[in-house]
């Protein structure tokens, strides 16, 4: 009985966890996403437990940005640095 209430605990953080993920997702990022892409200035943070992430929208020609995509890091990298 004690492991299916640990597992059901489990089961609703995990749950509340991505039910804020789909709240980022749909409100603030999408935001910043419409925002660099109507060419504003944007910047994404990203914090961790061990240090953060920045990231801002290049400038330069369509040929530049098109190589940073091609040569773009892997996000599970990024991620893990947090």
């Amino acid at each position: 009985m004690q492991l299916c209430l640990a597992h059901y605990k489990i089961r609703l953080v995990c749950e509340a966890w991505a039910e804020a993920w789909h709240a980022l997702d749909a409100g603030p990022l999408a935001r910043l996403l419409a925002a660099g892409a109507g060419g504003d200035d944007s910047v994404l943070t990203l914090c961790g437990e061990r240090s953060a992430q920045r990231y801002e929208r290049p400038t330069g020609s369509r040929w530049q940005g098109w190589v940073r995509r091609w040569r773009g890091g892997d996000p599970a990298v990024a991620l893990e640095a947090l």
